[in-house]
């Protein structure tokens, strides 16, 4: 095996010297997270002082020769340099193998942390939007566990998957989107998987006269700062700890280099939440809605807007003055929304008879039912059902 440690070229003299490791590090530092990842590396360079360290800048080149290589890009690794070398990649989908070890985020701690908030915030409604094409490597395990967490807590949660990676990156344009957000039950905390994505949710609650965060809480990830802190209100996010990426991917890298073993995954996790204007607790008038909307969502009869005062210990005028402030409409409204959405939900499944969907949504007898579906919808149960309607 060549000792690495013995010749290395030089990118910066453009010699050959003793000694030097010449280590190429692919990283774009227009991005926020890539910089930090980029010091990471830095730092633990400055340890080690035969490296020569030379940084293309969202570039790959033939022309320079490395002993050794940290990939901090996107960039596919046989575009890098055609002949083998140590090679240490950060957030990149992993090889499987010690010859290419791989740095990535743990995507499950930032769905767990994303659902914590929310849940430490008393919502009774969480959503999630998910991200179609190459982002769905970190989307999918983050909306899962987000997702798992919140199940766990008894808490629904609804998932937007964008038809088209057009959709993702245009959802401010999509009606199918804007639709989502206006049905989602209110208040509801939202989990954008990245903080672009993030900040085209907020946005686009703006467009449809949602209130942030009276309605909805909406939380990214990266705390980009040029995006976050320029949003209107200003978006929270969870940061990961990218410095730390890049201090494990080089320390990784000097371990191949001196021919120790490696596993072919290693992970990092998260620096901090930091907490903006998206996410500000909610007032009283929110924990009142929020803990209505626990008790109209529970499994059994649904309750009175009287039986929902007496419960929560507030007047009947109180509780809808809070509801129409945060909502929109009275409890009363909302009590029989969620009802018909339960009753659409069992009519989408024709092995259940109108007569059983009565008795499982707690009318009295199935023509109760049909008028109360007829009032809200202007069809009954079986026209409904023969239609199809969404």
């Amino acid at each position: 095996m060549t000792d690495f440690r013995c010749l290395a070229y030089n990118g910066a003299m453009g010699t050959i010297r003793k000694n030097i490791l010449s280590i190429g590090v692919t990283v774009r530092r227009s991005v926020k997270a890539q910089r930090d990842k980029l010091s990471g590396v830095l730092r633990y360079a400055a340890g080690k002082p035969q490296w020569n360290i030379v940084i293309l800048d969202g570039t790959t080149t033939d022309t320079i020769s490395f002993n050794a290589r940290i990939v901090l890009t996107g960039t596919t690794i046989a575009g890098c340099q055609g002949e083998s070398i140590p090679t240490v990649t950060v957030d990149q989908r992993s090889t499987g193998n010690q010859q290419t070890p791989s740095v990535f985020i743990d995507n499950h701690a930032i769905g767990r942390t994303a659902a914590d908030l929310f849940i430490r915030r008393g919502l009774a409604n969480l959503a999630a939007v998910r991200y179609v094409g190459a982002g769905a490597l970190h989307s999918i395990p983050r909306v899962d566990e987000f997702s798992t967490v919140a199940a766990k807590a008894g808490i629904p949660v609804s998932i937007y998957t964008p038809a088209s990676e057009t959709e993702n990156q245009f959802l401010c344009g999509s009606k199918a989107f804007r639709k989502w957000l206006l049905d989602l039950p209110k208040p509801c905390g939202i989990f954008g998987y990245y903080d672009r994505q993030a900040r085209d949710i907020l946005d686009s609650c703006r467009l449809a006269r949602i209130s942030i965060p009276d309605q909805v809480f909406i939380l990214g990830v990266d705390n980009e700062t040029d995006v976050c802190e320029v949003t209107r209100p200003t978006l929270s996010s969870i940061q990961p700890d990218f410095e730390a990426a890049g201090y494990q991917a080089a320390k990784v890298l000097d371990q191949m280099l001196s021919h120790r073993k490696v596993k072919s995954n290693y992970s990092y996790g998260i620096l901090q939440l930091v907490e903006r204007e998206s996410t500000r607790p909610m007032n009283a008038g929110g924990r009142i809605v929020s803990a209505a909307m626990k008790l109209i969502q529970a499994d059994g009869k649904p309750p009175t807007v009287a039986g929902l005062s007496r419960r929560l210990n507030v007047s009947t005028a109180l509780l809808n003055l809070r509801f129409n402030e945060i909502l929109g409409h009275g409890p009363k409204e909302e009590i029989d929304r969620q009802r018909l959405a339960k009753v659409k939900s069992l009519l989408r499944d024709p092995s259940v008879s109108v007569a059983e969907i009565s008795a499982l949504c707690h009318f009295t007898f199935p023509e109760e039912l049909h008028r109360f579906f007829r009032r809200r919808s202007g069809l009954t149960p079986t026209q409904w059902r023969t239609r199809g309607e969404s």
